[in-house]
């Protein structure tokens, strides 16, 4: 098992930390557009990565339907570099784009008992949350992008999807990467990114992947519920919350992001211990 998650979860978070500090200290640095996209080609390496890791370069066609999940993963990789490229501000051509990207991931991904439609719906405007939370820079979304691919990551095992758990867990260490880069060059404020719709839209083909191929080994709620902190955290977006700035704006926002998946981990805390063991 060590090996298995040295080669399919560590490793890919050094790859990833070390394209993000690129991005930082490398030839790039002061390039901020430039820093925004290694961090969204950091994600999707980290997937990729694990997932050859574990299993094998993927076919193309893939031989089983969740393991589309490499390619789907470096076609979001696309729509969040498009993300990164637009103003703060521009918000019509980011839902255009988080259409798009719905639609293209809904026709790719094809998993057993849920639909096309749902599958663009899910990935489209979690997508285009968390596009609204990192075009404004927020310091708490790679913090609370840890706690939900980490959370994910945990019900995934528990749903006895080992791949799916290890690809959850490299992006939970990539997203710890990117905050951990942050904190040291000083740019854990305004500055701070991680990875805008590439972010959102990965976790929830993780999370519909995940479900989709479990046997009610993990109850229904918690699948819904261990994602909730990013539309929760979108509401202090809204109006003047918006302009809210500081350490108190950032620790409540890290708060409303985490506590959901901290909840849910804690309610199916036997489950996981067991899954672990096992």
């Amino acid at each position: 098992m060590i090996p298995v998650v040295l080669w399919s979860v560590v490793i890919p978070t050094i790859a990833a930390g070390a394209i993000v500090a690129a991005g930082r200290w490398g030839p790039l640095r002061g390039r901020a557009c430039a820093a925004r996209t290694l961090v969204v080609v950091a994600i999707a390496v980290a997937v990729v990565w694990s997932f050859v890791a574990s299993v094998g370069w993927p076919s193309l066609p893939p031989a089983q339907k969740w393991h589309a999940v490499p390619w789907i993963a470096v076609l979001i990789g696309v729509w969040g570099i498009f993300d990164t490229l637009l103003p703060r501000d521009e918000w019509p051509g980011r839902l255009v784009l988080a259409v798009v990207g719905g639609i293209v991931v809904g026709w790719g991904l094809v998993l057993p008992g849920v639909e096309p439609l749902t599958v663009g719906m899910v990935v489209g405007a979690t997508g285009a949350l968390t596009a609204l939370m990192d075009s404004r820079g927020r310091a708490a979304l790679p913090l609370g992008g840890w706690a939900i691919a980490a959370a994910l990551s945990m019900l995934t095992l528990v749903a006895g999807q080992l791949t799916m758990a290890l690809l959850a867990g490299a992006v939970s260490g990539t997203l710890a990467a990117i905050w951990l880069v942050g904190l040291c060059s000083g740019k854990c404020g305004s500055d701070t990114r991680a990875g805008g719709a590439a972010l959102g839209a990965t976790l929830a083909v993780i999370a519909l992947t995940a479900w989709s191929y479990d046997y009610d080994l993990v109850p229904r709620w918690a699948w819904l519920v261990v994602a909730a902190g990013i539309p929760g955290a979108c509401m202090l977006e809204v109006g003047s919350l918006g302009r809210w700035h500081g350490v108190l704006a950032s620790c409540v926002r890290s708060l409303v992001l985490v506590s959901p998946a901290i909840a849910v981990v804690l309610t199916q805390i036997e489950a996981v211990k067991g899954a672990m063991r096992g």
